[in-house]
C-alpha cells in the first residue's frame, strides 16, 4: 500500500523507512525503539517539520525511549517536507540533557533541538538520510 509522502512524515513513516534504508536496519516496531541494526542495536527514529513546535524547536522523547533504545537519530522536516536535518546520537549520551529536562510528571522531556544537534557525540546524518529519500522518490514511493 503506498501512502503519500504528508501521511507518511505525519505518522512518522517516512522517517523510519529512510533511516532503515541508510543504515541498513530492520523494522521492528517496540515501545523503545523502531529499528534494529545487524549488530542488535536498537534505534529509536524521531522526527518533526520545523516550526510545528513554536520558534524553538526541539527533540521529545520520553522514558521508555532513552531507557531500551541505544540510538536517538532524529529527522527536521522544512514546511515543504523536504529534510532539513537529520543527526544520531548514542542515547546515554543523551541522559544528562534528558534528566535536565524531565517534566514533573517523568513522562518525557523536550530537549533543545539547537542543544542535542551541536552535542559534540551527535553526528550529522543528513546527507545519508537525503540520499535514502531520493533512493525512494526514483522508486516512486511516499509522492
Amino acid at each position: 500500500m503506498k501512502i503519500s509522502r504528508t501521511d507518511a512524515i505525519k505518522r512518522g513513516v517516512h522517517a523510519e523507512v529512510i533511516t532503515s534504508l541508510a543504515f541498513k536496519c530492520k523494522i521492528e516496531r517496540s515501545t523503545g525503539y523502531d529499528l534494529r541494526t545487524k549488530n542488535g542495536a536498537k534505534v529509536e527514529v524521531r522526527s518533526r517539520v520545523k516550526f510545528s513546535d513554536g520558534k524553538n524547536p526541539r527533540l521529545t522523547v520520553n522514558k521508555s525511549k532513552m531507557e531500551e533504545s541505544d540510538v536517538i537519530v532524529a529527522v527536521q522536516y522544512e514546511r515543504n517536507l523536504d529534510i532539513s536535518k537529520a543527526i544520531a546520537i548514542k542515547t546515554k549520551y543523551l541522559t544528562p540533557l534528558y534528566a535536565k529536562h524531565l517534566q514533573k510528571d517523568g513522562s518525557k522531556a523536550h530537549l533543545n533541538w539547537k542543544k542535542v544537534s551541536s552535542h559534540p557525540k551527535t553526528h550529522d546524518v543528513t546527507i545519508k538520510l537525503m540520499a535514502a529519500d531520493n533512493a525512494l522518490k526514483l522508486k516512486g514511493f511516499f509522492l
